[in-house]
């Protein structure tokens, strides 16, 4: 979609949009210039222009390192609200983070908290709670992090505390007592646990397929801090804290569990100044004035946090899983229709591989096919048993895989199938007039019981192909074979121990059950793809945001 205005539109009189920066519910932001030539930042709000307008005006007179500035609100022709304010070139803590899936380093953590703490407590201090912390919002230029979007802005005084009835903010990040419209400083201070816990894992704590399942678990779970270094815990666990009697009193006292930065060794951002960690001499109670204010607006980095007598804990220890278990979990909650239809597609390719393979197989024994019922008859039976044993192999790995079974139980299911398929092919061989006997040729198993060898009897009973294909399907794990999760699409290797299984089985005539289990085992592998390098990936990626690893 294009922006509303393009470059040289002047929508709002003494500013000239260059071009649009950014797009959201809001509405839409825009780099513009104003008629002396300043780089501004221009906001067209959308929709909820009156909690926009009203909060940006209640932050227009705020100056502070670590915020946004905004110069002025001002409406156009159309009385729509626009928000002129300071223009950022620098990326958000979004992209950042966006390139550091793992979190950040400990101390670079540190630095960027230190940094959006200090913006925050800047804003308690003047009345005003933010209710929209977030990384989207957060900005990095020119060595400083910078907290933007006022929108949600209001201040907070005791009779309001209980009459916001506005459920606002973004669900990551909202705190529990949001939704009942009752809220103080202290959702800022939720969303900062949120933003730390963020910060050093790169994912939230709490995750779910739908935004009423994260809201719920705000609502009722406890976070996992085991994957949280030890020093940040207590700093992270009471900010989350679904009491807001029982979290911090405010952003100094969150600091002092959290371990400063040595912002000498971090060219990315400069020392930042806000409040120090160690005054305790204003109460949160006590009104904001600009002595008690500017006391409280200095941070002292060098000055080390307290020393912490406890450590929260998290009251649970779920043990980190893999990427393979991500990408199990989609693979199980897969619908019907979708896997039916990959099984449909496996199973023609598997037709057209089979083909191929069968006159292959053909090829090296050509001169005795005439006897044993004629090429086409042989090459008919061939591909029948290819075929059923493949399909039948293809269909249990996409079903099996999906079922928690133990081994033992697989490998039944396996064999009853098998068997099945040794049936079809004692019976295909019969109904195509394919003489199996001929087939057999010079190939004899010294060890073989008389009935079952064609040099004594000159018939073939079906016990034997009931015993090969089912202790083919049994012995081998095919569910391996045909796994996506295996390091590689082909492996020779399967192919020669299916043959030499197949060979070793008490079962005429052979070289035949070989070559089966050979060509089965080709089929297999090469019709049932693995995960592709971008679908692996993509399950990192979502391993990494539940602390997957």
């Amino acid at each position: 979609m294009k922006y509303a205005f393009s470059n040289g539109d002047t929508p709002l009189d003494g500013y000239t949009i260059k071009r649009g920066v950014g797009r959201g519910g809001f509405g839409e932001v825009y780099f513009g210039l104003s008629n002396a030539g300043k780089e501004v930042a221009l906001k067209r709000v959308n929709e909820h222009g009156d909690t926009e307008s009203r909060g940006a005006r209640e932050c227009l007179n705020l100056r502070h390192p670590n915020l946004l500035e905004i110069y002025d609100v001002k409406a156009d022709e159309d009385e729509c609200t626009w928000i002129v304010m300071e223009y950022m070139e620098g990326a958000s803590l979004r992209e950042h983070l966006n390139e550091h899936l793992d979190g950040l380093a400990q101390n670079d953590a540190s630095a960027w908290f230190y940094h959006i703490a200090a913006g925050v407590q800047y804003l308690h201090d003047h009345g005003v709670v933010h209710r929209d912390l977030k990384p989207g919002n957060i900005f990095i230029s020119n060595g400083f992090v910078k907290i933007g979007d006022y929108g949600l802005s209001k201040v907070i005084s005791n009779s309001q505390r209980s009459n916001n009835t506005q459920s606002i903010g973004t669900f990551h990040y909202m705190a529990p007592e949001i939704g009942k419209g009752k809220y103080g400083r202290e959702v800022d201070i939720y969303a900062l646990g949120i933003i730390l816990f963020e910060l050093l894992t790169g994912r939230h704590p709490f995750e779910g397929e739908s935004s009423q399942e994260v809201i719920m678990k705000h609502l009722t779970d406890t976070p996992d801090l085991s994957s949280i270094p030890v020093s940040y815990r207590t700093a992270i666990g009471k900010a989350l804290e679904k009491d807001p009697a029982k979290r911090f009193a405010d952003v100094a006292e969150m600091l002092k569990y959290v371990p400063p930065a040595n912002f000498v060794e971090i060219d990315l951002l400069e020392k930042p100044t806000g409040f120090s960690t160690a005054d305790s001499s204003v109460k949160p109670s006590e009104p904001a004035t600009p002595t008690n204010s500017l006391k409280r607006s200095h941070i002292e980095i060098q000055t080390a946090p307290s020393l912490h007598v406890s450590v929260y804990e998290p009251q649970t220890n779920k043990p980190p899983e893999r990427w393979q278990t991500v990408a199990k979990r989609a693979l199980v909650k897969r619908e019907q229709s979708e896997i039916v239809a990959e099984i449909f597609s496996n199973c023609i390719t598997a037709f057209v591989t089979s083909s191929i393979l069968c006159l292959l197989v053909m090829g090296l024994h050509w001169s005795s096919l005439e006897q044993a019922g004629g090429p086409l008859a042989v090459f008919s039976w061939l591909m029948l048993v290819n075929i059923t044993g493949s399909w039948s192999l293809i269909t249990l790995s996409k079903y099996l895989g999906r079922m928690e079974v133990e081994l033992a139980v697989q490998r039944l299911i396996s064999v009853a199938v098998g068997i099945g398929v040794g049936a079809v092919t004692y019976g295909a061989a019969s109904h195509l007039n394919v003489d199996l006997v001929q087939l057999h040729g010079e190939f004899l198993i010294a060890w073989l019981p008389d009935s079952w060898n064609p040099s004594v009897s000159n018939e073939l009973p079906i016990a034997p192909f009931l015993v090969l294909t089912g202790g083919l399907f049994g012995i081998l794990n095919w569910l391996e074979f045909a796994s996506p999760f295996r390091e590689e699409r082909l492996e020779f290797s399967v192919v020669v121990m299916c043959a030499v299984i197949a060979w070793l089985l008490p079962i005429t005539p052979q070289p035949w059950g070989a070559y089966l289990g050979g060509t089965m085992a080709l089929t297999v592998q090469l019709c049932t793809p693995q995960f592709t390098e971008s679908e692996v990936n993509r399950f990192k990626q979502l391993a990494i945001k539940t602390r997957i690893t």
